[in-house]
């Protein structure tokens, strides 16, 4: 871990877009965000699949960094509300989106 800069955790069973998130996938993210905290690392985590407004906050409060949200955004009639949405959650933890 102390020789990586970003490490993925899929949070849908990788193949295609539009999947459903994972809930288990939280439990990853939190062990490897506690892994990098009690060792002192600085790499970031980065979750892909079934991201939306729903599981934001959810990835976001286990530890993760970086959200990949394709469907929840591109596979929405309004891309822009959609982005907004996202945008509002990520930047309520005083983050940037």
């Amino acid at each position: 871990l102390s020789q990586l800069d970003l490490v993925l955790i899929m949070s849908v069973n990788p193949g295609f877009g539009g999947q459903s998130f994972i809930p288990y996938s939280t439990d990853k993210i939190r062990q490897l965000a506690d892994w990098r905290a009690a060792r002192n690392l600085d790499f970031l985590i980065e979750v892909d699949g079934g991201i939306h407004s729903g599981t934001a906050q959810l990835v976001l409060d286990a530890g993760a960094d970086i959200l990949v949200a394709g469907n929840a955004v591109f596979g929405q009639a309004d891309i822009g509300h959609a982005t907004k949405a996202l945008k509002t959650i990520i930047e309520a933890e005083g983050r940037t989106a």
